[in-house]
């Protein structure tokens, strides 16, 4: 079962992880651990809110998009979970099944974001480990769900419409633009060296 995911709408975003303390606590304790789980909200990447639920019986795939869904499209049903932050978070974020990102392409992308400089290498080994709902997604859909900021940026720096599409998917994942950007750029002077050596 896929724990860790983020969903993002313009500028926020949500990080659910799995809490790794709490699993620790109750190997110490020797009592039954479910599943606990961190929620955090973040607008324009500064943390607004933290949320945490402790699971307390047997959870399954579909009880746990239930309650994610509940979560996302319920602001009066979160709030009983609020454990930072002064105000609940009133937004509503439309859950859909094929929304969450890959656990090791969220964990790589919230890697990245923490670094102040980036490894070449390591941005083109960056991949999304499959499909997921951004794979397919197109450039007006795109925009709807960035920062108009972003999405200026974005289209300033790539004059290429797919160039554009493909920056866009990345930021809309949780990327941070300037990462994304700088994913694209070393992506086509990758293709384009490659192509000079096959010559």
């Amino acid at each position: 079962m896929k724990i860790n995911r983020m969903f993002q709408d313009k500028d926020i975003k949500i990080v659910i992880k799995e809490n790794d303390m709490e699993v620790i606590h109750c190997m110490n304790q020797q009592t039954p651990y479910f599943l606990a789980i961190d929620v955090r909200v973040y607008c324009q990447d500064v943390l607004i809110n933290e949320y945490f639920r402790n699971f307390t019986k047997q959870v399954n795939i579909q009880h746990y998009n239930r309650f994610i869904q509940k979560f996302l499209e319920d602001s009066a049903y979160r709030q009983q979970f609020l454990v930072y932050g002064n105000e609940n978070w009133e937004g509503v974020i439309s859950y859909e099944e094929k929304q969450p990102i890959h656990p090791k392409c969220l964990q790589d992308i919230q890697a990245l974001n923490k670094r102040k400089s980036v490894f070449v290498q390591e941005l083109l080994s960056l991949k999304t480990y499959g499909t997921d709902c951004y794979s397919g997604m197109q450039r007006n859909e795109l925009k709807e769900k960035l920062n108009d900021v972003h999405v200026k940026v974005i289209e300033s720096t790539f004059s290429d419409k797919k160039l554009q599409v493909a920056a866009m998917r990345w930021v809309a994942r949780g990327l941070r633009v300037a990462i994304a950007i700088k994913k694209i750029e070393k992506e086509v002077e990758f293709h384009i060296n490659n192509q000079k050596r096959s010559v």
